[in-house]
């Protein structure tokens, strides 16, 4: 609102006064009074400057960034004291509004310098030469307060862009921020807390369940099944033992691993990937909003009809052909229009870092989803209950729900929820507790009862049914868990898992196909699992056992056949993909990692935002076609009127004027029309979907 406060002051604070002279009276309580009412806007809109700049995105606490807000508070203070004179002078005494013209210089400032550098040193010209010559030549006619009306728009104009184009240059890839400060050592056979900066290699780090790893390393003891999909991509637990390599930012599901640590700090995988994106170039920051090109554009041939004007007409059309020219208008205009949508996303569930995102989206033709993490669920679901002997499916699922009633793990949560939905009773165990390998022992009544892998149970010497190990090599071939549920070293039955596919993630892939979209699925997974997802969805192109470098270099291929890309991820994994991609979506709630480096954040985790995201970037180049042509057309009837006899330099300022409210109308209009009806769409009612058999 503080843009368009702006352009109510230019008209109340400025045109009302411009060019009259103050009325001759001898009542000094009128004049005070109606330089007042002048002056009220003015200090209203130094609070909303203030707060519009208190408001603008600082992302970093340094040095730097505060120095900035200081300068841009020092700047509205100035324009608030310096517009204060030139309305007193206006209204009370003419000569006092010379002394406005100082601040004027001084707001102005990069504009003059700006100009000698293209007149001394040769730059290209832009659009502070006629920036400086039309404001030096109303200072120099006595038009201070509408000087500082066209002041106040550079000012803003320059905040906006910032603003729109901003996107963070730092190194904000930091993958351990979201890991633990310290680990548990052995030293001298004593667990011991410390530090994990202090921690060296060839250490012993003991990692438990719910535990992070914090190093690179090699298990020497222990078994666990380990959550690596936010590096490598894998949707299933990965099970590891002696002699076994883990990772530092994966997470031990069950079990406990004493790990010797090989790699620590800006060694490991993890931190790696992080220097690989903090040493990445980002071009994009360097790309001009399409008002800023054909702004620069016109300048050259509007300062050489000036020219050819001021020798034919005199100086005051010359000066109307320069007013003509939309200058800071039109580039105000489109990023008023950009926040709008920033604002329109923004209660649509959709983080967007930067308003270049708009422009960008338009031309996306692809999208590539990485797999695990963004089509499919976290938590698995089962898939197939096996049972031997005279056990049936319902008991085995009770029983396994029962023992791992407790856990929180994506493996227990899944079996709980399948028991839970198909409403088998669940009793109370005891004494769980986690035995060597990955299995879990509770007892029920008087039954012992232990869940856990194939290859738990193999290692506590059950006899395994043939069709356990027909079920299990199934299992394999299509990328599904298997967990066994065996009674007092009985083996009783199984429990197949598979990957859940978002609930909203085929009507998403619909409405993408449709719009003449081509669809890639990337996964570090294995080819089975990843193929059945791409025929579930009716995905023609897959990739599966995919490296994070191997990611990107997809990514680049794709975009050296001249396609633009759109890539969602949400593991550490996805990191390097999403830096090159044209556009990078993320989910909130991934690793900070995949959000840091990703563009545009979908809030509530839920992909039916990114149809949004693709309707709202076509909404938004249909409103900055709008926009434009409301400054642009005044602009062209000022420069048509120029030569029409009559037409003043007053009327000419007017009309922009006029442009200007006109476009900030335009660019609102989303923002006022969406208001009452813009709500977060529903998340889809039916349950999450399950992967197709691959027959």
């Amino acid at each position: 609102m503080a843009l368009l406060e702006l352009a109510l002051l230019g008209f109340s604070g400025g045109f009302f006064y411009a060019g009259k002279k103050p009325e001759k009276t001898g009542n000094k309580r009128n004049a005070l009074a109606r330089l007042r009412a002048a002056l009220a806007p003015i200090k209203a809109h130094k609070q909303s400057l203030q707060t519009f700049i208190a408001e603008s995105p600082d992302q970093e606490a340094d040095e730097k960034a505060l120095a900035d807000q200081r300068e841009l508070k020092r700047t509205a203070s100035v324009f608030a004291g310096s517009t204060a004179i030139a309305v007193a002078g206006t209204v009370l005494y003419p000569p006092l509004a010379v002394l406005s013209v100082p601040g004027a210089v001084y707001l102005l400032r990069d504009v003059y310098v700006n100009t000698a550098d293209t007149v001394i040193k040769g730059k290209p010209v832009g659009v502070d030469p006629l920036m400086a010559i039309f404001t030096t030549s109303m200072l120099y006619q006595g038009h201070f307060v509408v000087s500082h009306f066209f002041i106040s728009l550079y000012l803003l104009n320059r905040q906006l862009i910032k603003r729109v184009k901003q996107e963070s240059k730092r190194n904000i890839i930091d993958v351990f921020r979201d890991q633990p400060s310290t680990a548990w050592v052995i030293i001298d056979g004593t667990e011991v807390e410390q530090q994990v900066s202090a921690i060296r290699e060839k250490a012993i780090v003991v990692v438990r369940a719910g535990e992070s790893v914090p190093v690179d390393g090699q298990v020497l003891e222990g078994f666990a099944a380990v959550d690596q999909h936010m590096l490598t991509g894998e949707s299933q637990p990965v099970e590891k033992s002696a002699g076994d390599t883990v990772f530092a930012c994966t997470v031990v599901l069950t079990g406990s691993i004493h790990v010797q640590v090989e790699k620590t700090g800006e060694e490991t995988a993890s931190a790696r990937i992080g220097q690989i994106l903090n040493s990445t170039v980002d071009f994009k920051t360097s790309k001009q909003l399409w008002a800023e090109k054909i702004t620069q554009q016109t300048v050259m041939p509007t300062l050489g009809l000036s020219a050819l004007t001021l020798a034919l007409a005199g100086p005051t059309t010359a000066l109307i052909v320069i007013n003509s020219h939309f200058r800071y208008r039109l580039t105000l205009a489109t990023s008023t229009s950009a926040l709008t949508f920033l604002n329109l996303a923004a209660q649509k569930g959709v983080l967007l870092k930067s308003g270049i995102i708009l422009e960008k989206m338009q031309n996306i033709d692809t999208v590539v989803f990485d797999k695990t993490g963004t089509l499919t669920l976290e938590t698995p679901n089962v898939a197939d209950v096996s049972a031997f002997g005279d056990w049936d499916a319902n008991t085995i699922l009770g029983l396994a729900a029962s023992v791992e009633g407790r856990q929180s793990h994506p493996v227990a949560k899944a079996i709980c929820n399948k028991a839970a939905a198909l409403g088998l009773q669940v009793e109370a165990s005891h004494e769980a507790s986690y035995q060597v390998g990955y299995g879990l022992v509770a007892s029920i009544g008087e039954q012992q009862i232990q869940v856990g892998s194939l290859r738990y149970a193999q290692q506590q010497g059950f006899a395994i049914p043939p069709a356990l190990l027909d079920k299990a090599e199934q299992c394999h071939q299509l990328g599904n868990s298997l967990i066994i549920v065996s009674v007092d070293g009985s083996i009783a039955g199984a429990i197949e898992l598979q990957a859940t596919i978002r609930p909203e993630t085929s009507a998403v892939i619909q409405t993408l196909r449709d719009q003449g979209l081509s669809l890639h699925i990337i996964s570090g997974d294995h080819p089975a699992p990843t193929k059945r997802l791409a025929e579930t969805l009716h995905i023609d192109n897959y990739h599966a056992e995919v490296l994070p470098e191997t990611k990107a270099e997809i990514i680049k291929q794709l975009q050296a056949e001249g396609r633009s890309v759109c890539y969602i991820g949400d593991g550490i994994n996805d990191a390097i993909a999403l830096k090159e991609a044209t556009v990078s979506v993320s989910l909130r709630g991934a690793s900070s990692v995949a959000t840091d480096t990703a563009e545009v954040i979908l809030m509530d985790q839920n992909l039916t935002r990114l149809c949004d995201l693709f309707q709202l970037a076509r909404e938004y180049d249909q409103n900055v076609k709008t926009t434009s042509q409301m400054v642009i057309i005044p602009s062209l009837m000022n420069l048509g009127l120029a030569f029409v006899p009559g037409y003043g330099l007053a009327a000419s300022m007017t009309l922009s004027a006029t442009s200007v409210l006109a476009g900030f109308g335009s660019s609102m209009l989303p923002l006022i029309r969406h208001q009452q009806t813009l709500q977060a769409l529903p998340l889809p009612s039916k349950q999450p979907e399950p992967l197709a058999d691959a027959s």
